[in-house]
């Protein structure tokens, strides 16, 4: 039997419920981290005034704080904070780094303020012979992808191992020494070099790269450092989340038959430098291998193999690999340099990407009908891939299969999305490697980059987008929209593009490894009285994670 609240029990219900309901909005708002917009200047001096604009800073301080470079200024130096804006003095002794808002116990995202008293110049004296010095660049700002001339002396008359570096930031909000400075290189993968002399460097800005100082770096050494603003519009990519991984791939060759003289060629794949996979380094191998790098693949020779020998190739590799975060400001999204050589190259259809089939082009037409924004058209296709496609555990026969079929695995998602980007005139290409789903349990995995002009590349997992139960601890809600432009820090990368790993021989028979993580056209080439073998590929596997 229930009982009729007294009128003064009553008047207290509705007072109770906005109190809770109070709370709840109190409690959501300081759930929420602040976000920063913008800070002005970006370039400044200490002592300088700096205007920090956004959201979710609080109507009052409250204990907030704003660190710049990891320094926090004093109380006194603070001379406004409201949700929107917060002004103070800058720190006389801040370097260059990274501005965060703590409130309500949340850090916010990081935007860069570079101190100008810490700039180098141009022309720094440089003693050591042959030490290669940077006289002059024809800009001290630009975007991604665009051209720079790098004019000096003792660069070298060809590339070969040198390379001009630009700084590298992570944005890690929880790592001790978050804002700290590296480098990134100029990458001939992404097509980045021009030209090459002795006096004379044309390089277009890496992918990765961030305002902060440039230099060449030789085997004679590295010059001296000029400072270089990144200037782009279009948006924000933070590497946040580092891990550090142990790494080895091995394979064994036994069971032989060989009839007389024979070679045996192996490529095997190494681990991928780039701005979210980096540090790569080298621990050991075993044997040496007789090309260092043919376009990612480290290969090896075996001669004269005989019936009853065992024949074990390993390397092992250690890296650091960060989470990629990507803030698209689509309407500052701007067309391509059709002109590039990158812009042509990763458009053009190639082997594995049937960017030509008119199954594909018809496809990508009729997604993207009216659309000519480059981001919004990658997303209409991803969409229009996802609605079409369910993940499955098994490949098909060939990506184009799984889209008749409906069903296909990461590769065929990754294949096919890439195809329909190129027919829609975006750059974009495959990634190889692997899915760390437990500390000692990988997966071979595919996932797609595009690329967007002055802004870089993006990445892309429509597998894991279309909800593939891959990672038991996937802890986003929203599978679609966080790969769309997001990647986690548990995608290991082999391999970018499609490895033309050429013969070696013009007899040479090829043997293609499908279930390895990698896009090399083949991994083995065989060459005279081999009859046959056995190669057994470990793939990648986990010695630690750090």
């Amino acid at each position: 039997m229930f009982r009729s609240l007294s009128p003064r029990g009553r008047a207290l219900v509705p007072a109770a419920a906005f109190a809770v309901l109070l709370a709840v909005l109190l409690l959501g708002s300081y759930s929420r981290p602040p976000v920063i917009e913008a800070a002005d200047p970006r370039i400044g001096h200490g002592g300088d005034v700096l205007i920090v604009t956004g959201r979710g800073f609080g109507e009052e301080r409250d204990g907030g704080q704003v660190l710049i470079a990891g320094v926090a200024p004093t109380s006194d130096a603070y001379l406004e904070w409201s949700g929107e804006r917060i002004s103070m003095r800058v720190p006389q002794e801040v370097r260059s780094g990274f501005v965060y808002v703590v409130a309500g116990g949340r850090r916010s995202n990081g935007v860069l303020f570079a101190n100008r008293d810490n700039l180098p110049r141009v022309g720094s004296a440089l003693t050591d012979p042959g030490q290669p010095v940077v006289v002059n660049v024809d800009r001290q700002r630009g975007a991604v992808g665009e051209p720079v001339v790098i004019t000096g002396r003792n660069f070298g008359p060809q590339r070969g191992s040198s390379a001009v570096l630009f700084t590298w930031l992570s944005a890690d909000p929880l790592a001790a020494g978050a804002g700290t400075a590296e480098f990134v290189a100029a990458d001939a993968h992404d097509m980045d070099y021009e030209g090459w002399s002795d006096s004379e460097i044309r390089v277009r800005v890496p992918d990765g790269a961030a305002t902060g100082n440039l230099l060449v770096r030789t085997e004679q050494g590295f010059s001296n450092q000029v400072f270089f603003e990144i200037d782009s519009a279009v948006g924000s990519k933070r590497y946040t989340g580092r891990r550090t991984y142990s790494v080895s791939m091995s394979l064994s060759i036994a069971n032989i038959r060989a009839t007389g003289p024979n070679e045996l060629y192996l490529w095997m794949p190494k681990v991928w430098q780039a701005p979210a996979q980096r540090n790569v380094r080298l621990v050991t191998r075993e044997p040496d291998p007789l090309y260092e790098d043919v376009a990612g693949a480290a290969v090896f020779h075996l001669r004269n193999l005989v019936p009853g020998g065992v024949y074990p190739v390993m390397q092992q590799f250690i890296f650091e690999r960060y989470a990629v975060e990507t803030a698209i400001a689509e309407d500052q999204v701007e067309p391509y340099d059709r002109h590039s050589r990158a812009y042509r190259a990763f458009t053009e259809p190639e082997p594995l990407i049937a960017a030509d089939d008119e199954r594909i082009t018809a496809l990508a037409e009729r997604l993207t009908r009216g659309q000519r924004n480059p981001w919004r058209r990658a997303r209409q296709l991803y969409d229009g891939l996802l609605r079409r496609v369910t993940f499955a555990g098994q490949r098909a026969a060939e990506p184009l299969a799984a889209l008749t079929a409906g069903t296909g695995d990461a590769y065929d998602f990754a294949m096919l999305y890439t195809a329909l980007l190129r027919a829609a005139e975006v750059p974009a290409r495959p990634v190889a490697g692997y899915l760390v789903q437990a500390p000692d349990r990988l997966r071979a995995h595919y996932w797609t980059e595009l690329y967007l002009h002055r802004f870089g590349w993006v990445p892309v997992d429509p597998a894991l987008g279309s909800g593939a139960d891959l990672v038991p601890d996937i802890p986003e809600r929203d599978v679609a929209a966080y790969y769309f432009g997001n990647l986690d820090n548990r995608h290991l990368t082999l391999s970018k593009g499609v490895v033309a790993t050429g013969k070696l021989a013009p007899r040479g028979r090829t043997v293609h490894r499908p279930d390895l993580g990698t896009l090399q056209m083949h991994h083995e080439e065989v060459v005279g009285d081999l009859a046959s073998y056995t190669a057994r590929w470990s793939g990648l596997t986990i010695l630690g994670v750090y």
